[in-house]
Formats: structure tokens, C-alpha cells, sequence
């Protein structure tokens, strides 16, 4: 194969953005402010995956959105809730928290103990190989989505004395890293870090050099404009779908496991593949339950 390089372009994008602190800080005030403003730009509606035991809701009277409650936090229960999501056409989607699907109940960290206890020797280094790809298919699931994302993270707490106005000593409470898989806020295109006592935000890392490295006081939905322009610069991006390799790529796959055009394109639900809405990996998805359907009725 000739590896050819082309011009870099300037694509409009979907956002991927972290908003994380220790509890208290405003993590899900701002996401929904930010959220909300991004949707009516988007033109659509905004979802929020909740596993904060009903902490977005007590925001409905002054922000519009649909929301599910996770109970359990497999990783596969946020991929089927963000398959949902893009499913029914939310044009923003939340996830407060993704710091359950690590440390909550049935989270990843659960999952190793319980792999490492039904393992004979009780090593976790095993558990991990199996539990990390179920967490990668999460992040996959997050950053291939067809809508905007933010999600936030909580972070652990400490306590730091700092001097006041005065220069008196006095504890503040600060968040350290935040309660997700090492290295995950490299995936984002913007971090940022609310403050436990002050509900300021501070930017950490950003791919938009408009808000990189800023510190907002309460941030609203006027500061996010600036993140919105960058969204929507340049042309707009061809989808997976609608590039003729994505296209030779997907129906090679299709070939291979033995579907017509004709079958692919009734199970998706479209009349050309370039009409499909969703992500290539949702695609995929769908496809599997159409064989294993139709594996299904062929057994019986």
C-alpha cells in the first residue's frame, strides 16, 4: 500500500470536553450550562446520562433536557446509554459522572476484583487484560459517538492551607487527579477544573487556543461562545459514511460476513449508506445484532 499524504484542513467538529473537581465544585451546574448552550446551537436536544443520584434534575427548572439514571456502572451500561443517545437523535450529550464507571458499583475496579477472585491464582494483572478492553470500548463508545460530549469527573479531595486576604493561614479544600483510568484527559479536546470553594474554572489542557490556559470566575454560556466558534470553524467534516474509502471499508466488512447491500441497508434503516446518521461503530453494532438475529432464527 502507497502511504500519500494530503493538506491538512480545518474540519468543523463535535466536542469532546472534561469537566472535572472534587464534589461540591459546580461540575454539574456547568455542564448542563454548557451543554444547553451547545444544543441550541446544535439545533437539537440535550441528553444527560445521570449516575449522580439525581443531581442534574434538581437543575430542570432552569435548564431543558432528557436524562437516564444509571444504576449500575458497567462500562457497557454507559455504551448502551450513549448508543441510545445518538439513537434518538440528541444533538449534546452529558455524562455525569464518568467517575462511576471506574470506582462505582460494577465500574472497572469491580470488575478486577471480582476477575481476580474467581481467578485461581487471585492475580489482578489477568483481571486487568480482561476488564481494560471493556473500558476502551467505553472511551471508543464516548469519543466515536455522533454528538457533542462532556463529561464530568470527580476528583480527590485534599485539604491545603493557604493564606486569606488578611495572610491568615486557613484550609482550603483542593481536588488532586481526578477518579477515572490514568491518562484518560489526554482523549479530550478541552479539560477543565472547577474549584471546591470559589466555583471557578480553570482551563488545563485545550486544543481551542481561544479559552487555553484561562481562568473564569462561574463560567456561563457567554465564555462557552468562544468554545462553539471553534466548533464550527471551517468546512464541514465529511462523515465516515459518506467517504468513499469509509464506504469500500464497510462494505468489504459486510461482504465478508456474508450480507447483501440490500440486507446491510434494511437493517440500518436507510435508503444509501451515505444517509446513515450514526457513528461506524454504532453501524457495526447493528450489524452484529442483524447476524446474531439472524443466526438466531436459523438455529430455531
Amino acid at each position: 500500500m502507497t502511504v500519500q499524504f494530503t493538506k491538512a484542513t480545518k474540519w468543523q467538529a463535535r466536542l469532546r470536553m472534561a469537566i472535572q473537581g472534587p464534589a461540591g465544585s459546580g461540575k454539574t451546574y456547568t455542564s448542563l450550562c454548557f451543554g444547553c448552550a451547545l444544543a441550541e446551537m446544535r439545533g437539537g436536544r440535550l441528553a444527560v446520562i445521570d449516575t449522580e443520584r439525581g443531581s442534574a434534575v434538581k437543575y430542570a427548572d432552569r435548564y431543558d433536557f432528557d436524562v437516564v439514571a444509571l444504576e449500575s456502572f458497567q462500562p457497557e451500561r454507559y455504551v448502551e446509554a450513549i448508543d441510545a443517545a445518538e439513537a434518538a437523535g440528541y444533538r449534546v450529550l452529558v455524562i455525569d459522572s464518568l467517575s462511576h464507571a471506574w470506582e462505582g458499583e460494577g465500574g472497572v475496579l469491580s470488575l478486577v476484583d471480582e476477575a481476580s477472585r474467581r481467578s485461581s491464582s487471585g492475580n489482578s494483572f489477568a483481571a486487568w487484560g480482561v476488564v481494560t478492553p471493556r473500558h476502551r470500548a467505553l472511551v471508543d463508545a464516548m469519543l466515536q459517538a455522533s454528538v457533542d460530549v462532556i463529561a464530568t469527573m470527580r476528583t480527590k479531595t485534599e485539604y491545603v492551607l493557604e493564606p486569606d486576604d488578611r495572610g491568615k493561614l486557613v484550609p482550603r479544600r483542593k481536588g488532586t487527579r481526578p477518579v477515572q483510568r490514568e491518562g484518560l484527559e489526554y482523549e479530550f479536546d478541552i479539560v477543565a477544573e472547577m474549584a471546591a470553594d470559589s466555583h471557578d474554572l480553570a482551563v488545563v489542557k485545550s486544543r481551542c487556543s481561544a479559552v487555553a490556559d484561562q481562568v473564569v470566575e462561574k463560567p456561563d454560556e457567554r465564555w462557552f461562545q468562544a468554545v462553539i466558534a471553534w466548533l464550527t470553524e471551517g468546512a464541514a467534516a465529511p462523515r465516515w459514511c459518506q467517504e468513499p474509502e469509509g464506504q469500500a471499508r464497510f462494505w468489504a466488512w459486510a461482504a465478508e460476513q456474508g450480507l447483501s447491500r440490500e440486507e446491510v441497508l434494511a437493517a440500518l434503516g436507510v435508503p444509501e449508506l451515505a444517509a446513515y446518521g450514526g457513528s461506524k461503530r454504532r453501524a457495526l453494532a447493528q450489524m452484529q445484532e442483524h447476524l446474531a438475529a439472524r443466526l438466531s432464527v436459523a438455529i430455531g
